[in-house]
């Protein structure tokens, strides 16, 4: 398994960032924590990229020349977020979607995240494992 825990992550300049994760032995976790961290140019709790502008030669004009890439490769997912057909009540051990999880390529094992449901909701979402599907685009749970 791979894990990268941060505040922030920021690919700067000519830098590159790379992951791969397309078979399923390569497992990979990208966390960002409210830390305090603080970037100049991106701020707080994020993952990117940022350019710095430079001259090109003989010509007086700025242009982002030394752009940074961000490349990370898994296994295609037809969409990867859904609506909830109906409300996650506490307690719940399976969710209905609005959208089909075998038609969008979830699968058994995979870690799916659920954000708060109750109207003007301060509080934070909760994380899932999936551990199968039903019909009606039904998806039982365990948790993470």
């Amino acid at each position: 398994h791979r894990y990268l825990c941060s505040g922030y992550v920021a690919i700067e300049s000519s830098s590159k960032f790379e992951m791969s994760v397309i078979d399923s032995i390569n497992i990979a976790w990208i966390y960002i924590q409210n830390n305090g961290a603080t970037h100049a140019a991106l701020r707080t709790r994020f993952f990117g990229a940022v350019g710095t502008p430079a001259l090109l030669e003989g010509s007086g004009v700025q242009e982002e020349t030394n752009q940074p890439i961000i490349n990370i490769t898994g296994r295609e997912l037809v969409r990867t977020w859904s609506l909830l057909f109906q409300p996650l009540e506490v307690g719940d051990i399976k969710l209905t979607l609005m959208h089909n999880p075998i038609d969008m390529n979830w699968r058994i094992g995979d870690r799916i995240a659920v954000a708060p449901t109750e109207v003007r909701s301060e509080g934070e979402g909760q994380a899932f494992s999936i551990t199968g599907f039903g019909n009606n685009n039904v998806v039982y749970l365990n948790r993470a």
